[in-house]
């Protein structure tokens, strides 16, 4: 070393017009001939195959060696027009960076022997790459310029790296904590890397070190596994828009979540891991569903109401026919005409027009209770002297036409209550109503007592078809029935329980239901005392 220079090993000697390269050393030994030429030998021999690329200029501007990775790098080959000057490196470079190259020769004419710097180059196949390029100057041992060594060096892939480093860094700088977007880098293993404090908040976490040791997926995620098709998209295009997902936060309510995400390729120095732009979209998405709901509602609604307009259709016409139909026997018979036969024409004719009446009258009765017409007056009475015992005259003759058992059965002293009369009668109507066309053997069982806690409650139980457990959630929705079709067995418009549900409601009853299908069904009406909320809930 000297002056703080390299030199050769030797001098450069050349027998013929292609210059001997000779191995680089810092001169403090003299060395003899063949030991240069072995030093140049195994120069070449590493060069040769090395991805880096090596070039040799002479001290005569030529160029004395040139490498095969320059192909590898630059695409062009050792033989291409391109080498034919020595300045080709200012023709691989890319026009931005010209400028830099004019201040990098500028630095290397200054007589530094060492100069590095990175550039852009332009390949032959119009690609854009980005090469470490390192420089040094050669003198002999009398401090005779000798040439320059030159090394190559490909760092497109770390200089992408970096820069995506440096933007994402960037981009979680920029990103204030007040920012409506949240904003995350999780590893692909579910672990939380980094993420702004909008993020945070909208888990309901204060900290970052809150979610430390949680795989934040599995923890946070509604659906975990849902998140699979959103990683392999990750994985398969490098990016992925507006998902939306479940999320769950720290007090367990559900917030949903809209995500951008991009892939970060896996660096030396950590794992892999990707980042998302999230925005929170709850008060969105319950509109919607609320929405949907809405008019999913709709749709039922309309579809009931058809139900309920061919069924009423139904339960007119079919009575008025037949009350038509027995007038005109009646009205072209003679007086031999059998008295019995009369006597059941005239039967039919009753009990279609009361089907009709009762039709009618449920009709007018639902009008006033979705109109908030009904008038309900609140008297004392006792509930099975009153109402009860009137109740069940109404339908013992019925049960003892269909050879049914019918019992009432008073199990307390006191039932006074303090109700309007005529909705709880209604309730009590629809009840036995339904008890009596549902059962064709066996039993009705109607018994008044107080429960363990003083309440007065009736129970009705019945032998009859029952209900399907599946139907029940649905029995006192309107213009419900569990048969519709113009073949049902039994007659009815579907709102009479709507109308008990109404009546339940105002006076405070609760109901319970227990059925099963062709065993039998038993109501328990509860008469809870107090004045009902408006939204207590009475059915069970």
């Amino acid at each position: 070393m000297g002056n703080g220079k390299l030199h050769l090993a030797t001098q450069n000697k050349t027998t013929n017009n292609s210059p001997n390269i000779y191995g680089l050393a810092p001169f403090g030994n003299q060395l003899d001939e063949k030991r240069a030429e072995c030093t140049e030998h195994f120069f070449k021999l590493i060069a040769d195959f090395s991805d880096v690329w090596v070039y040799w200029i002479n001290a005569d501007s030529t160029l004395g060696y040139n490498s095969p990775a320059c192909k590898y790098i630059t695409g062009y080959d050792l033989t291409d027009e391109l080498f034919s000057d020595i300045h080709f490196l200012e023709k691989l470079i890319h026009p931005l960076y010209f400028k830099n190259l004019k201040k990098y020769n500028e630095f290397v004419e200054s007589g530094l022997n060492i100069s590095h710097a990175d550039f852009s180059i332009i390949t032959k196949t119009g690609q854009i790459k980005w090469i470490h390029h390192y420089c040094q100057t050669v003198y002999d041992r009398e401090g005779k310029y000798l040439g320059i060594y030159a090394a190559n060096t490909d760092i497109t892939e770390m200089k992408k790296l970096k820069e995506l480093f440096l933007f994402n860094q960037s981009i979680v700088q920029r990103i204030p904590d007040n920012d409506s977007n949240g904003y995350y880098q999780i590893y692909f293993d579910g672990t939380l890397k980094s993420a702004n404090q909008t993020f945070l908040r909208m888990l309901g976490y204060n900290s970052i070190d809150d979610l430390s040791g949680f795989n934040i997926e599995e923890h946070c995620l509604l659906s975990p596994d849902s998140r699979n098709d959103f990683k392999n998209e990750l994985l398969k295009h490098g990016f992925v828009k507006e998902y939306e997902f479940k999320w769950i936060r720290k007090d367990w309510t559900i917030v949903y979540l809209k995500e951008t995400a991009s892939i970060i390729e896996s660096m030396s120095w950590d794992k892999p891991y990707y980042q998302g732009m999230v925005e929170d979209i709850t008060e969105r998405k319950l509109i919607e569903l609320a929405n949907s709901e809405a008019h999913s509602n709709r749709i039922k609604t309309e579809l009931l109401k058809t139900e309920f307009l061919a069924t009423i259709s139904h339960e007119i016409r079919t009575p008025l026919n037949a009350i038509l139909n027995f007038t005109q026997m009646l009205k072209g018979e003679d007086a031999a005409t059998v008295v019995n036969e009369k006597n059941e024409a005239i039967d039919i004719i009753v009990t279609e027009g009361e089907r009709i009446k009762r039709t009618i009258d449920l009709i007018l009765e639902l009008s006033q209770l979705q109109s908030d017409t009904y008038e309900y007056i609140y008297t004392e009475m006792d509930l099975f002297d009153d109402v009860l015992i009137p109740v069940f005259k109404i339908y013992e003759p019925r049960a003892t036409k269909k050879n049914l058992r019918f019992n009432v059965n008073r199990l307390l002293t006191n039932a006074k209550i303090t109700v309007d009369k005529q909705s709880v009668i209604q309730i009590f109507t629809q009840l036995l109503d339904n008890a009596v066309k549902f059962t064709s053997a066996g039993r009705i069982d109607v018994s008044i007592y107080q429960n363990i806690i003083g309440q007065i409650c009736v129970e009705i139980s019945d032998t009859g078809k029952g209900i399907r457990e599946e139907y029940i959630p649905h029995l006192f929705s309107l213009f419900s029935q569990e048969e519709n079709s113009y073949s049902r067995t039994f007659e009815g418009i579907g709102v009479g329980l709507a109308i008990i549900k109404k009546h339940c409601s105002q006076n405070n009853i609760r109901v319970d239901v227990d059925s099963k299908k062709n065993v039998g069904t038993k109501f328990i009406i509860t008469f809870m005392g107090n004045t009902p909320s408006e939204d207590e809930e009475i059915f069970y």
